[in-house]
C-alpha cells in the first residue's frame, strides 16, 4: 500500500453571516474529477505550509501568507481508485480579498500541469454535497 501526506486548504469568506468555501472545477480536462478545494501532495523534505503555499501558487495562482493558515486537523482517507493511503493536515484561511469566480492554468511538475481550474466561491452546505475525494470531512 502507497502511503502519501498530503495538504488540504478551506479558503473561507464571510457573506453576510454565511460562510463560502473556495473550491474549484476542471471539468474539461478530467470531468470524472468533481469539485474540489486546492491540495497536494507533500514532497520528500518539503515542510506542510510551505507544500500548502507552493499548491495554491501552483493550482489556482494565489500567493497567500502562511500566517494566514491555521491547522484545523488531520484525517487519513483510502484511496477507492488505487492502493493509496492519503495522510491529510486541513489548514484554515479567512479572507474577503479574493475575486468572485477565476480560472487559472496550473503550472507545476505534476499531471496537473497545463490544466485550467474554475474557481468559485460555494456556500458550506452545498460544498458538503459537491466535493469529492472526501474534501468536506472536516466543514
Amino acid at each position: 500500500m502507497i502511503t502519501k501526506t498530503k495538504v488540504i486548504s478551506y479558503i473561507v469568506r464571510d457573506i453576510k453571516g454565511f460562510p463560502e468555501l473556495l473550491v474549484f472545477d476542471h471539468e474539461d480536462q478530467y470531468p470524472d474529477a468533481g469539485t474540489q478545494v486546492v491540495g497536494g501532495t507533500v514532497e520528500a523534505g518539503e515542510e506542510l505550509l510551505p507544500a500548502l503555499m507552493r499548491e495554491l501558487a501552483e493550482e489556482s495562482g494565489l500567493k497567500l501568507n502562511e500566517s494566514e493558515f491555521k491547522k484545523i486537523g488531520e484525517t487519513t482517507y483510502q484511496r477507492k481508485d488505487r492502493p493509496e493511503i492519503n495522510y491529510r493536515h486541513y489548514y484554515l484561511c479567512k479572507t474577503n480579498e479574493l475575486p468572485e469566480i477565476w480560472e487559472h492554468t496550473v503550472q507545476s511538475d505534476g499531471e496537473d500541469n497545463g490544466m485550467v481550474f474554475t474557481f468559485f466561491w460555494l456556500s458550506f452546505p452545498e460544498a458538503r454535497e459537491r466535493l469529492t475525494g472526501n474534501f468536506a470531512e472536516l466543514l
